[in-house]
């Protein structure tokens, strides 16, 4: 929850919902707890395929959340708690000036967390092609023991303990 100025747009462009109540404008805004700003497209191209992206945005919600810093946040729920309530009382004149979830955020194409997970993607898909051809196996060979020496050693460490 902030402050913001009603005869200015852009003092609440970023606002989730933002309300003129008499001479007090009030901006209020929802913390994601998890990441719905990296999609790598994914969910367009799920759309194209005719599947339901909100399967890959649940994916994302369960096995990607992000840690909300509670000393920035007017009131938090835990996941844990049976009821959790805010209420919130405005005046018969109030207005609502703005009302989204997340407010006109910056997009942008790539984040830090797409280009990691792509750039784990790429690593996981061509390792295995790089590591069959015989001039990567050469350039390597001294730096990488291979497996069956790998084997060896564990073996061998194995039986003498």
């Amino acid at each position: 929850m902030s402050t913001c100025d009603a005869s200015k747009p852009k003092s609440y462009s970023l606002c989730g919902l933002a309300v003129h109540d008499g001479d007090k404008c009030t901006c209020y805004n929802y913390e994601v707890p998890f990441n719905l700003r990296t999609t790598l497209y994914l969910d367009k191209l799920m759309a194209l395929m005719k599947l339901p992206a909100r399967a890959f945005m649940y994916g994302q919600m369960k096995y990607w959340p992000i840690p909300i810093d509670r000393s920035n946040v007017e009131m938090f729920c835990e996941p844990s708690q049976a009821e959790c309530n805010y209420q919130v009382h405005f005046s018969n004149d109030a207005r609502v000036l703005q009302w989204s979830w997340f407010g006109n955020q910056p997009k942008y194409p790539f984040t830090f967390e797409g280009m990691m997970i792509c750039l784990g993607l790429v690593n996981v898909i061509f390792a295995p092609m790089a590591f069959s051809s015989r001039r990567v196996r050469k350039w390597m060979g001294p730096k990488v023991c291979s497996k069956a020496s790998l084997q060896a050693a564990v073996c061998k460490q194995a039986c003498s303990s």
